[in-house]
C-alpha cells in the first residue's frame, strides 16, 4: 500500500468536493467520543485488508458536498439510523475515491462500510485490534465540519 500524504489527500478531496480541503498529519491517534465510520478495502491481488476510520461528521460533510446537501442537512441526516440513502451514497463515493490514494503497484478496491465497530469482522477487526501501524490526518473542509481520518494497514 502507498502511504498517502496530507497534500495528496487535500488535493483529492478538494477536487471531489469543489471546496478547499486541508489535511494535516497528526503524530498519533487520540481517542475520540465522536461517531465513526469504517471503510474496508481489499488490496488486490494479495487480498490484504486496509481499514479506514473516519469521524461520521467529516464523512457526512464530504458526502453532503458530493450530493449537494448543505452541511447542516447532512449533519441532521447523519444522526438517523440507518443512514439516509442520499447521504450514504455520497459517503460511499468519498470512500471509493479515497481508494485511489491507497493503491500502489497493486489495486485497492473499496469493499464495504459500517457505522459500528461491533460489525467489523475478520481481517478488518484484526487490524483494528492489533494496533497495526496507522496514519492519522486532521481534515478541514472550508465552511463545513471537519474531523479525523485514520488509515490502518498490516503492511505500512
Amino acid at each position: 500500500m502507498i502511504s498517502p500524504n496530507a497534500q495528496a489527500l487535500s488535493k483529492t478531496l478538494t477536487k471531489l468536493t469543489g471546496l478547499p480541503v486541508s489535511c494535516v498529519r497528526k503524530p498519533r491517534f487520540l481517542p475520540s467520543k465522536s461517531s465513526r465510520v469504517y471503510g474496508i478495502y481489499n488490496q488486490l491481488p494479495a487480498h490484504d485488508t486496509i481499514l479506514l476510520r473516519a469521524d461520521l461528521s467529516l464523512l457526512a460533510s464530504l458526502g453532503g458536498c458530493v450530493t449537494g446537501l448543505p452541511d447542516s442537512l447532512a449533519a441532521d441526516r447523519a444522526k438517523t439510523s440507518p443512514l439516509d440513502e442520499t447521504l450514504r451514497s455520497g459517503i460511499h463515493e468519498v470512500l471509493n475515491v479515497l481508494s485511489t490514494l491507497l493503491s500502489g503497484p497493486e489495486r485497492v478496491v473499496f469493499r464495504s462500510m459500517c457505522t459500528d465497530v461491533a460489525y467489523l469482522t475478520g481481517p478488518a477487526r484484526s487490524i483494528l485490534n492489533s494496533h497495526a501501524p496507522a496514519q492519522t490526518f486532521e481534515v478541514t473542509v472550508a465552511g463545513y465540519t471537519g474531523g479525523e481520518l485514520t488509515i490502518f494497514s498490516e503492511d505500512q
